[in-house]
């Protein structure tokens, strides 16, 4: 991904809201409202698309009704607001202590806190072994492209691991996530590997999004300061700013056309691939005022589409709005002032156009 997509993103909506890319035979859906009509109308943009070797093969995300509500039940008994609201003590105990290690030299946010507390969290809730959560951190960023891993062996190391504790929690059930998703699935709705991809996603959805939420959130209170002490007044409203301006996912997988279908004045053919934009949606100045300009006292800052819409809207949203707004109050208690280390124009962005994901993002007190 380029330093600044967002050049890319109005110049595409300069073509049209929706408009046909023909060298890659696909629609690009730039508008907000139509990027929105789109989430809602499953009937008419299918997800079924398939994961390719993503290790999400079976999931919910790729799945439209019945069987996207069938897959999604499950996991919703076991993922509810209650028990994320219930972390917030953990969450912010485990900031201060990698915080601990962020003195008078140069702190890595993204390897030394946006990386470990959202893993931590999310392996304490799946009940995971300590000892095991490096296989957990490789397998997931595996999993959403940050890293390379052959997708038979990702698929084989990470069924073997999870396919074992599935077994142990059911003869023996804990208080944790895995527990709650084989309780939920008491009348096997889901099969083994219905679960493990259910797991699969859990994962990624507790852990790589909300570690790019830390670090863009980090980067964009380092660039402009002035938003600082109104962000202190009204973290979680500045969280959602940071979630419209620059979120952690830009697109989301595509979306083909069960039928004939007319979004933004343009007929699209059935069998078509839908490409949405949600960075760039998020952007559109027919829905929102200045949305170039960086605004934590924004009032409609949470009326963006960061985590979706319509029946895929996504799970994991409250764990992530929870993690985000409490690991900026634990860094911005612990260094107030705290500067980049680089230019922001140095920081460079992983190669996914999916995720806006940061190599580093060093700072300093």
């Amino acid at each position: 991904m380029p330093q600044d997509p967002f050049e890319d993103y109005e110049r595409l909506r300069a073509r049209g809201r929706v408009t046909y890319l023909e060298g890659r035979q696909t629609w690009a859906v730039t508008g907000f409202d139509e990027v929105s009509a789109c989430l809602k109308n499953h009937g008419a943009f299918s997800s079924a698309i398939g994961a390719g070797g993503s290790g999400l093969g079976s999931s919910m995300i790729f799945a439209d009704p019945p069987e996207h509500s069938r897959l999604r039940g499950v996991v919703a008994k076991a993922f509810t607001p209650r028990s994320i609201a219930a972390l917030e003590g953990r969450i912010n105990e485990i900031a201060s202590q990698l915080l601990a290690g962020f003195d008078d030299e140069p702190f890595d946010v993204v390897s030394e806190y946006a990386i470990p507390l959202p893993i931590t969290v999310i392996a304490e809730m799946l009940g995971v072994d300590p000892a095991d959560r490096a296989d957990f951190r490789r397998w997931s960023s595996a999993i959403v492209g940050r890293t390379f891993m052959d997708a038979a062996t990702l698929r084989k190391e990470f069924g073997a691991y999870f396919g074992r504790v599935l077994e142990q929690r059911r003869a023996d059930p804990r208080d944790d996530l895995i527990s709650g998703l084989v309780a939920a699935n008491e009348e096997d709705v889901m099969t083994v590997d219905e679960l493990l991809d259910a797991v699969a996603l859990l994962l990624v959805a507790g852990n790589e999004t909300t570690t790019n939420l830390i670090s863009l959130a980090t980067l964009q209170f380092a660039r402009f300061r002035d938003q600082r002490d109104a962000a202190l007044r009204d973290l979680p409203n500045a969280i959602e700013e940071v979630l419209r301006y620059d979120g952690p996912v830009h697109m989301i997988p595509p979306r083909i056309t069960r039928r004939e279908a007319k979004l933004g004045g343009e007929m699209i053919a059935a069998g078509s691939w839908v490409m949405l934009y949600i960075a760039a949606a998020n952007r559109d100045p027919e829905r929102f005022v200045r949305p170039e300009v960086f605004d934590v006292t924004r009032t409609d800052a949470a009326n963006h589409i960061a985590f979706g819409a319509g029946i895929h809207f996504c799970l994991g949203a409250p764990l992530a709005r929870l993690e985000g707004r409490v690991a900026m109050d634990a860094l911005l208690q612990h260094a107030p002032t705290y500067e980049l280390a680089d230019l922001p124009e140095e920081i460079v962005f992983q190669p996914n156009a999916f995720l806006r994901t940061m190599e580093r993002l060093e700072v300093v007190r």
